[in-house]
């Protein structure tokens, strides 16, 4: 469960049901009402924090072990998603294509 929290005025938001245990967020640059959320099932979810809803799914993501502590970004000049992969890579995905 996504939960944000808005601290000036104690409202909370939900966001139920992603799926698996969240690993790691990384909000948008261009977007802050937009974050990536990966998951422990190897999926990457794009959520719309306004709307609390989910936009696009990554799935198949591979992740090698000793990445399991990195987290996911966001480039800024693409908007495409960052997370490190097997073997010292990189692997870019577009979550709006």
């Amino acid at each position: 469960m996504l939960v944000v929290w808005e601290l000036a005025s104690g409202r909370r938001a939900y966001l139920p049901r992603l799926g698996s245990c969240l690993q790691h967020i990384a909000t948008c640059a261009t977007d802050p009402s937009r974050v990536a959320v990966s998951l422990a099932e190897n999926v990457v979810r794009v959520v719309d924090l306004a709307a609390m809803s989910v936009l696009c799914s990554v799935r198949g993501i591979c992740l090698s072990p000793a990445a399991a502590a990195a987290s996911i970004a966001v480039q800024p000049a693409s908007g495409r998603l960052v997370l490190p992969g097997a073997a010292a890579s990189l692997q870019f995905f577009d979550p709006l294509k």
